[in-house]
């Protein structure tokens, strides 16, 4: 059975603030005082243009958002910060077309790589990130000591030395951990 669902991609806009914050809270990513860092670092962030989110909508209901800032220690670089999707319409290839639409977009912006982390327990998210393309390259606790994340990078220009990038965000992250 085949199901009648508009789909649009889009950029926050201040007028989705409420419905962001909404969708955010539904979609509980276990970390530690999660309604704060909702208000203080995610809708703050967008509303300060510190961070932006690339939405799904599905007539009219947000239903997935990929939130992405500039890094803020490793230029040329766009960090991932966390993406979700409503639980009924995973499977569907949402969360790897947000990852190509910010690697077109930031790609024609001049960035070298997009990276992210990943807590080391979450197989199926770090194999995801894997089957767009991201290179895992250290693992180590990068928020709370006795938890790994794996940090992963996705060069996006071929003619840049992939090593010395690797290389240069493996240094940058050990430096910052906890």
């Amino acid at each position: 059975m085949i199901v009648d669902i508009d789909y649009k991609f889009r950029s926050f806009r201040k007028r989705d603030t409420d419905t962001v914050r909404s969708f955010l809270t539904k979609q509980d990513l276990g970390y530690p005082q999660y309604s704060r860092w909702i208000d203080e670092r995610a809708i703050g962030g967008l509303l300060a243009e510190t961070k932006h989110a690339l939405l799904v909508y599905s007539n009219g209901e947000l239903v997935g958002d990929l939130l992405f800032q500039e890094h803020q220690h490793l230029d040329k670089i766009v960090e991932i910060k966390n993406m979700r999707i409503h639980p009924r319409l995973r499977w569907r290839a949402f969360g790897r077309f947000m990852i190509k639409q910010l690697e077109v977009e930031a790609t024609q912006a001049g960035y070298l790589a997009l990276i992210g982390d990943v807590r080391e327990e979450s197989r199926d998210i770090i194999s995801f990130m894997i089957n767009c393309g991201f290179i895992p390259t250290i693992t180590l606790p990068l928020y709370n000591t006795s938890k790994r994340d794996v940090t992963m990078i996705k060069p996006l220009n071929k003619d840049f030395s992939q090593e010395s990038l690797i290389k240069k965000v493996e240094n940058t992250i050990i430096s910052l951990a906890v």
